[in-house]
């Protein structure tokens, strides 16, 4: 499924049986790709597919709700504001989130791969609870004008417990 651009005022739901791609993976400047408007009611994404997005060229999102993606393999999700993570599983592959602003964690879960959440502002959890927030191989996280985590509220992750599980923070 190639995604130009699509806006909706309420939900969107995007399900296919391929990769969900950027239709336009060589147009400049930053192109988002799935928005719902401000004010949308309640303007959640949900998105499953067999990947999302590609290495090099990632969906864009402008969200005013929450994102929910399905994949079996990667996912490559670049946030143009705000993100609300909140259920994202790849069962065989990596996820990676990038992003101009905050984003909150729900639940992130790459159950054989590794996840990836790299911003400019903070990471931090939406939902306050003892959860892991985070379940990977190996984690990275960076918010490079932001903070990781809250003194009353941390991010909570999982590692494998292998010779190839990482985590790294760097805020």
């Amino acid at each position: 499924l190639l995604v130009g651009n699509i806006t909706s005022s309420t939900d969107i739901d995007l399900l296919a049986p391929g990769a969900i791609l950027d239709a336009y993976p060589s147009l400049p400047g930053l192109f988002v790709n799935v928005r719902t408007t401000p004010g949308a009611v309640p303007g959640h994404v949900n998105m499953t597919a067999s990947e999302i997005g590609s290495d090099n060229a990632p969906l864009t999102v402008d969200i005013s709700g929450e994102l929910t993606t399905q994949t079996v393999r990667s996912q490559w999700i670049h946030a143009a504001t705000d993100l609300v993570a909140r259920n994202m599983v790849s069962t065989m592959g990596s996820i990676t989130v990038t992003g101009l602003a905050d984003v909150l964690l729900g639940s992130i879960r790459a159950l054989q791969g590794n996840v990836i959440v790299q911003t400019i502002g903070s990471i931090v959890d939406v939902d306050g609870d003892a959860q892991a927030d985070i379940e990977a191989i190996s984690i990275s996280l960076g918010a490079s004008q932001g903070v990781i985590g809250a003194p009353e509220d941390a991010i909570e992750i999982a590692t494998a417990n292998t010779d190839a599980s990482r985590f790294s923070a760097i805020a």
